[in-house]
């Protein structure tokens, strides 16, 4: 069965800062697959972010209590 592959996901991970390596290693593929889903026109030429964005926001508000 051929796997389903989102270039949009694809994109979002580039910019998430997710190596190549990173995401083929989560979409399993061979590397067959890899080189044509590199050479796909929309993520030809894409560039990794250079830092990974790990931060989480959250509100520190009580549970319960309404923000005022």
């Amino acid at each position: 069965m051929a796997k389903e592959i989102i270039i949009s996901a694809i994109k979002a991970q580039l910019e998430a800062g997710i190596t190549r390596k990173e995401i083929n290693a989560q979409l399993e593929l061979n590397p067959r697959e890899i080189k044509a889903l590199w050479s796909h026109p929309a993520l030809k030429g894409i560039k990794v972010a250079k830092f990974k964005n790990e931060l989480v926001f959250v509100e520190n508000t009580p549970t319960g209590a309404s923000p005022a």
